[in-house]
């Protein structure tokens, strides 16, 4: 488990490294393809198609960490019956640093407007949801395909907001 995490962190910061140089040297991301690549799909170039990628599987391995991390401890929630409250704030307490890092990471590429801000509170909202919600009795294959398509889904929602 700790291990995952201590490789989590360096996927997060070779992420970071990777935005961070991306926004300094590709100088016409600017404006809407900076918020297409940031929380959208860009189709403006490939380099900027990696990009948008990249960072969707970096969305989806944030909300996929904590939700196998919560699976290890399931039985014990099977067995105990905790209240919703006490489920909840356990399940908050293994996530939260994902979710820290998932929005520092998204701020990084935030220009600015108003419209990037509310997909990002989209974008981290729904993050914190399907970290936070467990389906019981899913397999793990299931799980992460529900996940990755609701993250596409609400991805292909925001491109479309930007392009009105």
């Amino acid at each position: 488990m700790k291990k995952r995490k201590i490789v989590y962190v360096i996927y997060a910061a070779l992420t970071a490294a990777i935005l961070l140089l991306a926004r300094k040297h590709f100088f016409e991301l600017k404006g809407s393809a900076l918020d297409l690549v940031n929380t959208g799909f860009c189709t403006y170039s490939v380099r900027d198609q990696v990009l948008t990628w990249n960072l969707l599987f970096f969305d989806w391995v944030s909300v996929m960490l904590p939700r196998l991390d919560l699976a290890g401890i399931e039985p014990f929630l099977l067995t105990r019956h905790p209240s919703r409250k006490q489920c909840a704030l356990l399940r908050l307490k293994r996530s939260w640093p994902c979710l820290a890092i998932l929005l520092v990471i998204h701020l990084i590429y935030w220009p600015g407007s108003w419209l990037a801000a509310g997909s990002l509170v989209l974008l981290f909202a729904a993050a914190a949801g399907m970290t936070l919600y467990q389906r019981r009795y899913l397999d793990g294959i299931k799980e992460s395909v529900w996940v990755f398509a609701a993250f596409v889904l609400l991805r292909l929602l925001i491109t479309l907001l930007f392009k009105i």
